[in-house]
Protein backbone atom coordinates (compact mmCIF):
# COMPACT_ATOMS: atom_id res chain seq x y z
CA UNK A 1 0.00 0.00 0.00
CA UNK A 2 1.30 3.45 -0.89
CA UNK A 3 3.94 5.02 1.62
CA UNK A 4 2.52 2.71 4.33
CA UNK A 5 -1.55 4.70 3.58
CA UNK A 6 -3.33 2.41 5.53
CA UNK A 7 -6.43 1.69 3.10
CA UNK A 8 -8.42 4.49 4.41
CA UNK A 9 -5.44 6.59 4.22
CA UNK A 10 -5.38 5.81 0.58
CA UNK A 11 -8.79 6.42 -0.67
CA UNK A 12 -9.03 9.71 1.74
CA UNK A 13 -5.47 11.03 -0.51
CA UNK A 14 -6.41 9.41 -3.72
CA UNK A 15 -9.15 8.46 -4.88
CA UNK A 16 -11.28 10.36 -7.32
CA UNK A 17 -14.55 9.42 -8.38
CA UNK A 18 -14.27 11.71 -11.85
CA UNK A 19 -11.76 9.94 -12.90
CA UNK A 20 -13.01 6.19 -11.61
CA UNK A 21 -16.16 7.53 -14.15
CA UNK A 22 -13.97 8.44 -17.09
CA UNK A 23 -11.17 5.46 -17.02
CA UNK A 24 -14.45 2.57 -16.72
CA UNK A 25 -17.85 3.55 -17.38
CA UNK A 26 -18.22 6.47 -19.39
CA UNK A 27 -18.84 4.75 -23.42
CA UNK A 28 -16.15 5.73 -24.88
CA UNK A 29 -13.92 4.71 -22.42
CA UNK A 30 -11.31 1.78 -23.00
CA UNK A 31 -12.87 -0.29 -20.07
CA UNK A 32 -16.55 0.78 -20.45
CA UNK A 33 -17.96 -2.57 -21.91
CA UNK A 34 -15.63 -4.48 -19.38
CA UNK A 35 -17.54 -2.72 -16.58
CA UNK A 36 -21.06 -2.53 -17.55
CA UNK A 37 -21.63 -5.18 -20.16
CA UNK A 38 -24.31 -7.56 -18.58
CA UNK A 39 -25.11 -6.45 -15.63
CA UNK A 40 -28.18 -4.18 -16.98
CA UNK A 41 -29.80 -7.03 -18.45
CA UNK A 42 -29.60 -8.50 -15.46
CA UNK A 43 -30.75 -5.92 -13.33
CA UNK A 44 -33.52 -5.30 -15.16
CA UNK A 45 -34.53 -9.18 -14.85
CA UNK A 46 -33.91 -9.36 -11.16
CA UNK A 47 -35.93 -5.86 -10.22
CA UNK A 48 -39.29 -6.90 -13.07
CA UNK A 49 -39.37 -10.10 -11.18
CA UNK A 50 -41.41 -10.69 -8.16
CA UNK A 51 -38.28 -9.01 -5.92
CA UNK A 52 -40.64 -6.23 -4.49
CA UNK A 53 -40.77 -3.80 -1.25
CA UNK A 54 -40.73 -0.85 0.54
CA UNK A 55 -37.26 -0.20 0.99
CA UNK A 56 -34.17 -0.84 -1.11
CA UNK A 57 -30.37 0.32 0.00
CA UNK A 58 -27.92 1.00 -2.86
CA UNK A 59 -24.91 -0.07 -0.33
CA UNK A 60 -21.77 1.16 -2.43
CA UNK A 61 -21.32 2.58 -6.15
CA UNK A 62 -22.73 5.48 -5.31
CA UNK A 63 -21.57 7.29 -8.72
CA UNK A 64 -23.27 4.66 -10.73
CA UNK A 65 -26.90 6.01 -10.34
CA UNK A 66 -27.95 5.16 -13.06
CA UNK A 67 -27.99 1.17 -12.24
CA UNK A 68 -31.09 1.87 -9.61
CA UNK A 69 -32.94 2.75 -12.31
CA UNK A 70 -34.43 -0.62 -12.59
CA UNK A 71 -35.56 -1.14 -8.82
CA UNK A 72 -37.23 2.30 -9.11
CA UNK A 73 -40.99 0.74 -9.82
CA UNK A 74 -40.17 -1.73 -7.50
CA UNK A 75 -39.70 -0.09 -4.35
CA UNK A 76 -41.04 3.29 -2.88
CA UNK A 77 -37.78 4.13 -1.24
CA UNK A 78 -34.35 4.32 -2.13
CA UNK A 79 -30.95 4.81 0.42
CA UNK A 80 -27.54 4.87 -1.09
CA UNK A 81 -24.99 4.43 1.30
CA UNK A 82 -21.46 5.37 0.21
CA UNK A 83 -18.17 5.48 2.10
CA UNK A 84 -16.43 7.65 -0.07
CA UNK A 85 -16.60 12.02 -0.32
CA UNK A 86 -15.46 11.56 -3.96
CA UNK A 87 -18.09 9.02 -4.50
CA UNK A 88 -21.19 10.76 -2.77
CA UNK A 89 -19.82 14.29 -4.16
CA UNK A 90 -20.56 12.86 -7.30
CA UNK A 91 -23.85 11.73 -6.59
CA UNK A 92 -25.14 14.82 -5.03
CA UNK A 93 -23.92 16.93 -7.86
CA UNK A 94 -26.46 14.79 -10.29
CA UNK A 95 -29.28 15.30 -7.24
CA UNK A 96 -28.74 18.78 -7.44
CA UNK A 97 -28.96 18.60 -11.49
CA UNK A 98 -24.95 20.97 -11.06
CA UNK A 99 -23.61 21.48 -14.74
CA UNK A 100 -21.22 19.06 -15.62
CA UNK A 101 -22.18 16.03 -13.97
CA UNK A 102 -21.32 12.61 -15.68
CA UNK A 103 -23.57 10.03 -15.07
CA UNK A 104 -23.28 6.90 -17.61
CA UNK A 105 -26.25 6.33 -18.67
CA UNK A 106 -25.40 2.56 -19.91
CA UNK A 107 -28.99 0.94 -18.85
CA UNK A 108 -30.83 2.66 -21.45
CA UNK A 109 -30.31 2.65 -25.46
CA UNK A 110 -31.55 6.28 -25.66
CA UNK A 111 -30.30 8.97 -24.03
CA UNK A 112 -34.11 10.72 -24.11
CA UNK A 113 -35.35 7.58 -22.35
CA UNK A 114 -32.83 8.38 -19.76
CA UNK A 115 -33.73 12.25 -19.18
CA UNK A 116 -37.31 11.18 -18.94
CA UNK A 117 -36.59 8.61 -15.84
CA UNK A 118 -34.26 10.74 -14.61
CA UNK A 119 -36.55 12.63 -12.04
CA UNK A 120 -38.66 9.24 -11.03
CA UNK A 121 -35.40 7.94 -9.93
CA UNK A 122 -34.13 11.12 -7.79
CA UNK A 123 -37.73 11.25 -6.05
CA UNK A 124 -37.18 7.37 -5.17
CA UNK A 125 -34.09 8.61 -3.44
CA UNK A 126 -35.17 9.21 0.46
CA UNK A 127 -31.56 9.74 1.48
CA UNK A 128 -27.86 9.67 0.93
CA UNK A 129 -25.64 8.51 3.70
CA UNK A 130 -21.55 8.57 4.33
CA UNK A 131 -20.99 4.93 5.79
CA UNK A 132 -17.83 4.38 7.48
CA UNK A 133 -14.64 3.37 6.44
CA UNK A 134 -12.20 1.87 9.19
CA UNK A 135 -8.94 0.82 8.67
CA UNK A 136 -9.39 -2.55 7.11
CA UNK A 137 -12.89 -2.57 5.86
CA UNK A 138 -16.60 -0.47 4.94
CA UNK A 139 -19.20 -0.80 8.54
CA UNK A 140 -22.72 -0.05 7.73
CA UNK A 141 -24.17 2.77 9.49
CA UNK A 142 -26.82 2.52 11.74
CA UNK A 143 -30.18 3.10 10.53
CA UNK A 144 -33.93 3.11 12.06
CA UNK A 145 -35.17 0.81 9.20
CA UNK A 146 -34.31 -2.47 7.93
CA UNK A 147 -34.13 -2.82 4.03
CA UNK A 148 -36.16 -5.05 2.00
CA UNK A 149 -33.39 -5.14 -0.17
CA UNK A 150 -29.57 -4.67 -0.63
CA UNK A 151 -27.85 -4.10 -3.87
CA UNK A 152 -24.63 -4.12 -3.66
CA UNK A 153 -22.26 -3.08 -6.63
CA UNK A 154 -18.78 -3.81 -6.45
CA UNK A 155 -18.11 -2.58 -3.35
CA UNK A 156 -16.74 -5.04 -0.29
CA UNK A 157 -13.50 -6.58 -2.31
CA UNK A 158 -12.92 -2.62 -3.09
CA UNK A 159 -13.01 -0.98 0.59
CA UNK A 160 -11.47 -4.45 2.73
CA UNK A 161 -7.94 -5.08 3.48
CA UNK A 162 -8.24 -8.95 3.39
CA UNK A 163 -10.34 -11.85 3.03
CA UNK A 164 -10.79 -12.05 6.85
CA UNK A 165 -12.04 -7.98 6.67
CA UNK A 166 -14.00 -8.85 3.73
CA UNK A 167 -16.66 -11.54 5.55
CA UNK A 168 -16.64 -9.17 8.67
CA UNK A 169 -17.99 -6.24 6.02
CA UNK A 170 -20.39 -9.01 4.79
CA UNK A 171 -21.66 -9.83 8.23
CA UNK A 172 -21.73 -5.48 8.92
CA UNK A 173 -24.03 -5.46 5.76
CA UNK A 174 -25.99 -7.97 6.32
CA UNK A 175 -27.11 -5.99 9.41
CA UNK A 176 -28.99 -3.84 7.22
CA UNK A 177 -31.64 -6.17 5.78
CA UNK A 178 -34.27 -7.99 6.87
CA UNK A 179 -34.95 -11.74 7.56
CA UNK A 180 -36.01 -12.68 4.21
CA UNK A 181 -34.72 -9.63 2.63
CA UNK A 182 -32.61 -10.31 -0.68
CA UNK A 183 -29.11 -9.06 -1.40
CA UNK A 184 -28.52 -8.56 -4.94
CA UNK A 185 -24.61 -8.19 -5.50
CA UNK A 186 -21.63 -7.48 -8.60
CA UNK A 187 -18.65 -9.02 -7.49
CA UNK A 188 -15.04 -8.69 -9.40
CA UNK A 189 -13.18 -12.40 -9.10
CA UNK A 190 -9.96 -13.36 -9.49
CA UNK A 191 -8.79 -9.22 -9.08
CA UNK A 192 -5.51 -7.66 -7.38
CA UNK A 193 -5.81 -4.26 -8.34
CA UNK A 194 -7.34 -1.25 -10.16
CA UNK A 195 -5.99 2.12 -11.27
CA UNK A 196 -7.00 5.38 -10.56
CA UNK A 197 -4.83 7.45 -12.63
CA UNK A 198 -1.93 6.61 -11.64
CA UNK A 199 -2.46 5.13 -8.47
CA UNK A 200 -3.41 1.62 -7.64
CA UNK A 201 -5.59 0.67 -5.27
CA UNK A 202 -5.86 -3.11 -4.30
CA UNK A 203 -8.36 -5.57 -4.00
CA UNK A 204 -9.37 -7.72 -2.27
CA UNK A 205 -9.00 -11.33 -4.53
CA UNK A 206 -11.76 -13.33 -4.33
CA UNK A 207 -12.82 -16.74 -5.49
CA UNK A 208 -16.55 -18.31 -5.93
CA UNK A 209 -15.79 -20.39 -2.76
CA UNK A 210 -14.40 -17.38 -0.56
CA UNK A 211 -17.84 -15.45 -1.50
CA UNK A 212 -20.28 -18.47 -0.95
CA UNK A 213 -18.32 -18.55 2.61
CA UNK A 214 -18.82 -14.97 3.82
CA UNK A 215 -22.80 -15.02 2.60
CA UNK A 216 -23.06 -18.56 4.53
CA UNK A 217 -21.46 -17.15 7.49
CA UNK A 218 -23.66 -13.98 7.33
CA UNK A 219 -26.73 -15.79 6.90
CA UNK A 220 -27.68 -15.95 2.96
CA UNK A 221 -28.97 -18.52 1.08
CA UNK A 222 -27.78 -18.37 -2.50
CA UNK A 223 -30.45 -17.91 -5.21
CA UNK A 224 -28.97 -16.55 -8.45
CA UNK A 225 -25.36 -17.46 -9.02
CA UNK A 226 -23.89 -16.00 -12.46
CA UNK A 227 -19.97 -15.70 -13.99
CA UNK A 228 -19.20 -13.89 -17.07
CA UNK A 229 -15.60 -13.77 -17.89
CA UNK A 230 -13.81 -10.78 -19.00
CA UNK A 231 -13.45 -9.89 -22.80
CA UNK A 232 -10.44 -8.48 -23.69
CA UNK A 233 -6.52 -9.70 -23.51
CA UNK A 234 -5.67 -6.26 -22.87
CA UNK A 235 -5.78 -3.60 -20.43
CA UNK A 236 -4.41 -5.67 -17.58
CA UNK A 237 -2.43 -2.23 -16.75
CA UNK A 238 -5.74 -1.00 -15.59
CA UNK A 239 -7.50 -3.66 -13.45
CA UNK A 240 -6.82 -7.64 -13.73
CA UNK A 241 -9.83 -8.95 -13.10
CA UNK A 242 -10.86 -12.35 -14.66
CA UNK A 243 -14.45 -12.71 -14.19
CA UNK A 244 -17.34 -10.49 -12.71
CA UNK A 245 -19.58 -12.67 -10.78
CA UNK A 246 -24.16 -11.44 -10.19
CA UNK A 247 -25.81 -12.94 -7.68
CA UNK A 248 -29.02 -13.03 -5.64
CA UNK A 249 -29.02 -14.30 -1.79
CA UNK A 250 -31.97 -14.70 0.80
CA UNK A 251 -31.22 -13.48 4.59
CA UNK A 252 -32.77 -16.32 6.38
CA UNK A 253 -30.59 -16.28 9.70
CA UNK A 254 -29.18 -13.15 11.96
CA UNK A 255 -25.79 -14.16 12.27
CA UNK A 256 -23.82 -12.02 14.80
Amino acid sequence: MASGLTLKELYEKYYDAKIGLSTYFVPDSDFSQEAVIGRGEFLSRVFKSDLKGDTLIKYGGALLPSSILPACESFNKIIIIDFLDSNLEVMNQWLNKEPGTIVPCELENHRELWIAKEEMMKKAIEQVIKGELSDCHPVAPRLSVEADCIFSEYCLEFLSTDKEAYCKAMKSMSSLLKLGGCLVMFVFLDCTFYMIGKVKFPIVCLNEELVRKALTDSGFVIKEWHLTSRITTTLYSISDFSRKLFLVARKEKVKE
